[in-house]
């Protein structure tokens, strides 16, 4: 879930553009009002973790190689990620794991 070349530059448009204007902000929240994708819907920035804005500013420079996973049965006989062992009521509909984000992809057959 690399970023496109167009959010990097818009990121880093309003990196500058904050830091200019607010010289003494603390790169955390310059980094919450650069990136949208940081604030959910109705979120105060200063919501956003170090972690968050961390990763995301990583994953901006170089992007990680997109997880996958599949779909596996644990001891409970519930549908489970195979990455990281989280299991849903509707996890057998999702496009991506709702705990650790990895894209689920089909078995080959």
């Amino acid at each position: 879930m690399g970023a496109s070349i167009e959010e990097r530059r818009e990121v880093a448009r309003r990196l500058r553009k904050n830091a200019e204007e607010h010289p003494n902000m603390q790169l955390i929240l310059n980094v919450a009002f650069a990136c949208d994708s940081l604030r959910p819907e109705g979120a105060m920035d200063w919501n956003v973790t170090a972690h968050d804005a961390a990763m995301h500013l990583a994953d901006l420079i170089e992007p990680e190689p997109e997880r996958t996973c599949r779909l596996v049965e644990d001891s409970e006989n519930r549908t489970a990620c195979s990455e990281c062992g989280a299991s849903y009521l509707c996890m057998s509909d999702a496009s991506f794991c709702p705990d650790c984000g990895a894209k689920v992809i089909e078995e080959e057959s």
